[in-house]
């Protein structure tokens, strides 16, 4: 599984991107067989005006079929990158259970 890191307007350093990195991969791990890549995108929205102006998006693709997207918005990036990376897991986990039922 390869992921990869995309900040706009965003202040990164390695050791913050090693961390995200990590919690995508701890979260769709079970998935690693079947996901050939993960993207993450982020950016500051708002600014320098403050807010829950940190997005951040995920595209999970797998093997065979459509990317699948999770997003989210918040405060802390950290937070925000570990609750949208939960929710792919969750996104990814329901795709290749209808995939194993539409196979039956």
């Amino acid at each position: 599984m390869r992921v990869e890191i995309q900040s706009h307007n965003l202040p990164m350093n390695h050791i913050l991107r090693d961390c995200m990195a990590y919690r995508l991969e701890a979260a769709l791990r079970r998935f690693s067989g079947r996901v050939r890549r993960v993207s993450l995108n982020l950016s500051d929205v708002n600014g320098p005006r403050g807010g829950e102006d940190k997005r951040c998006r995920v595209d999970v693709q797998l093997e065979h079929g459509a990317p699948i997207r999770t997003e989210g918005r918040g405060r802390d990036l950290l937070a925000v990158v570990t609750e949208v990376a939960q929710r792919a897991s969750h996104s990814v986990a329901r795709e290749v259970d209808r995939r194993r039922d539409w196979r039956a």
